[in-house]
């Protein structure tokens, strides 16, 4: 334990900043989970508003320097893309909600796909 005034008052600070980082990140893991949900609901305009509410509260967070601007850029890119992506894809972009059924998806998408891949590039 600190003995010096201001060593006791910066463990009190960072107790404090530990808290409101803590609170930050939990909201933004709520609002990711809030668009995982409307996706696999498939309920587009559910998704899009989520979405949205995601994206900014993962801005704030940037600004506040809770996230890295990398992170924060990283974590709204996985978000719309998996938005913009789930509606045709149908879920493949979540990896922890992998099972069999779609891992059959992928493989019927690249059955597809490659094909096609093969008769541009030649």
């Amino acid at each position: 334990m600190a003995n010096i005034k201001s060593a006791k008052k910066r463990i009190k600070v960072i107790q404090t900043k530990t808290l409101r980082n803590k609170m930050i990140k939990s909201k933004v893991k709520t609002l990711s989970k809030k668009v995982e949900v409307a996706i696999s609901s498939n309920d587009k305009t559910t998704a899009l508003s989520a979405l949205k509410e995601a994206t900014v509260a993962i801005d704030q967070a940037c600004s506040k320097g809770v996230f890295h601007k990398n992170t924060a850029a990283r974590k709204v890119s996985r978000l719309t893309k998996a938005v913009n992506g789930s509606f045709f894809y149908n879920n493949i972009y979540f990896r922890r909600k992998t099972t069999a059924n779609t891992y059959i998806k992928i493989l019927i998408f690249f059955s597809f796909a490659l094909p096609v891949i093969r008769l541009i590039t030649t």
